[in-house]
């Protein structure tokens, strides 16, 4: 029996219509704009805070024991970084007290300055995504967060 192969031009556009709108959502998260994607509430990865932190603090968190790092570990993931609508920033402490501020991003969004506290710190932005905020510290060390 021979059957008639008129679906073929059918599936070809359906999978031509299916590509370009895939593309079409792809590009569109290229375009948004990074203060959208600041947006939440921030947890450092344990692992580049430890990198991130002065040679000699470096050294006393290998000298503790194993609870000791443990009990720093915790502490060090409690804090949060949360950025707010109208430039509000909020940090949350490892003991749960928080620090309220501001924060802004250059013009060029490459950059991103934070007070809290009475301190102000200007970080470069490496990697900002929906899933990683990676930032260049003061000290030149790369420091990551992930949303909660």
């Amino acid at each position: 029996m021979i059957t008639s192969n008129t679906n073929v031009p059918m599936k070809s556009n359906n999978l031509f219509a299916s590509l370009i709108f895939s593309i079409l959502i792809l590009t569109s998260f290229v375009n948004i704009p990074q203060n959208t994607l600041l947006l939440k509430k921030w947890k450092i990865e344990f692992s580049t805070a430890l990198l991130a932190m002065p040679t000699t603090a470096q050294t006393h968190y290998q000298n503790l024991t194993e609870a000791q790092k443990a009990t720093v570990r915790a502490d060090v993931e409690r804090a949060t970084w949360e950025f707010k609508e109208a430039g509000v920033f909020v940090q949350t402490y490892s003991d749960g007290e928080t620090g309220q501020g501001t924060w802004s991003l250059s013009s060029n969004q490459k950059y991103i300055t934070i007070s809290v506290d009475g301190n102000t710190f200007t970080h470069e932005i490496k990697i900002l995504n929906a899933t990683t905020l990676v930032i260049k510290n003061n000290e030149g060390k790369e420091v990551t967060y992930h949303p909660l």
